[in-house]
């Protein structure tokens, strides 16, 4: 038996010693103190990412381990397997632009950011310091 799955962006607070922090968030947080300015990631229509929380994810790949063994024990699992046990797991969007408004408005609060300006960022900047693609 086999399956990929394949989540987007986890959030939330887990419950593992794995990563707990989020490399997109921070690193936007980042280049717009650089900057200076609050950074518009597109200049069209809003880029979003699907996103899944940690507790809703760890359930799935229980209910994805409950069935692969009920069905080595001979019984009907709930799961598909081989070429088409490929899932998507997810349960939300964000949009970047928002987290961008967000940090900048954030920034301006505690005094750090002070522009009030925007900044287009290149998609060349926003892969190589953000891991995102427009």
């Amino acid at each position: 038996m086999a399956a990929v799955v394949c989540p987007p962006s986890i959030w939330g607070a887990d419950r593992g010693t794995g990563s707990t922090r989020s490399h997109q968030i921070y690193e936007l947080g980042r280049l717009t103190l650089e900057q200076g300015s609050e950074i518009t990631i597109h200049s069209g229509p809003k880029t979003f990412w699907n996103n899944i929380h940690t507790h809703v994810l760890a359930r799935f790949y229980l209910e994805l381990i409950e069935s692969a063994a009920t069905e080595l024990e001979g019984g009907i699992g709930a799961a598909t397997w081989g070429n088409k046990g490929y899932y998507f797991a997810e349960n939300g969007i964000h949009y970047w632009q928002d987290f961008a408004k967000w940090i900048a408005e954030e920034a301006e609060k505690q005094g750090v950011l002070t522009s009030g300006s925007q900044k287009l960022v290149s998609e060349e900047v926003v892969s190589r310091w953000l891991g995102l693609r427009c």
